[in-house]
């Protein structure tokens, strides 16, 4: 099965359709905003394996949230009956990160001569989840708020379709609001700025173009245009969370592999103070 993708002509976000064994360098697509596609990641077999699991169950707290796949491949009866579960999950962590090595070569290119000219930012270690929980309805279409800048990669785990939308990335949405004349202080603005309450999602850059220009969170539905994806089984996919939208409207099972690469800590940007 391959993904499908529905493209709606008023969105500039670039889908690249990737072969897995490519030999091509992919930094540019991620820091152009572009989101990339590889089918057939990971094989039916394994998918299959890892059906044998709940996505809902009230009388046990552990299915449905987000686990650390470390914890689920030591100890795979949390969530598996099938025993091969995690063998599966220990293969796939391995090749993810062996992915953004190979394909994201320019990121990490100079660490080394970062490292001994003293210029390497502290390290963050890389970050692998798994989520096995029912979409029972969509998400607001949103740019994340985090601090730090991770290359993101996302898996289908699940047997159906990952449905998933994208509409103005981030460059786009500063120029929607400068456009409608909304420019609000340079501390709203702060692409930095984070809160723990969900309910404050007007906060910093990200939460005003989410609120101002992509999602109506009094009648919760989209302000804007978007295309559409259907990811198939097995399938990945990888962009830049805080500057590419994104709006989950189906799905149960998924995998997340986040690398915090020193260089795109340094692309972070403040808008002028002035």
């Amino acid at each position: 099965m391959n993904t499908k993708i529905t493209l709606s002509e008023e969105i500039s976000t670039k889908i690249i359709m990737v072969d897995k064994d490519a030999n091509d360098d992919l930094s540019r697509h991620y820091l152009d905003f572009d989101i990339v596609v590889v089918d057939n990641f990971m094989s039916h077999e394994e998918i299959m394996i890892l059906q044998d699991s709940q996505i809902s169950n009230s009388k046990n707290s552990d299915i449905g949230k987000e686990h650390k796949m470390a914890e689920i491949i030591d100890n795979p009866s949390k969530l598996f009956r099938n025993k091969l579960a995690g063998g599966v999950l220990r293969d796939l962590k391995h090749r993810l990160s062996q992915f953004s090595l190979d394909k994201y070569e320019s990121f990490s290119e100079n660490i080394v001569l970062q490292y001994f000219n003293g210029e390497l930012l502290s390290s963050e270690p890389d970050r692998a989840n798994i989520s096995f929980r029912p979409v029972i309805k969509h998400e607001d279409m949103h740019l994340d708020r985090y601090l730090l800048e991770p290359l993101r990669m996302f898996v289908n785990l699940d047997d159906q379709p990952r449905v998933w939308r994208t509409s103005y990335n981030q460059l786009e949405g500063m120029a929607l609001m400068a456009k409608q004349r909304y420019f609000g202080t340079p501390k709203d603005l702060d692409i930095a700025k984070q809160t723990s309450k969900r309910g404050k999602y007007k906060d910093g850059l990200n939460g005003k173009i989410n609120s101002q220009v992509l999602y109506d969170y009094q009648k919760k539905k989209n302000k804007s245009p978007y295309h559409e994806l259907e990811f198939a089984p097995g399938a990945m996919w990888i962009m830049n969370s805080k500057r590419v939208s994104h709006q989950v409207v189906k799905g149960n099972r998924l995998a997340t592999f986040s690398r915090f690469y020193p260089i795109l800590q340094v692309t972070q940007e403040y808008l002028p103070q002035a």
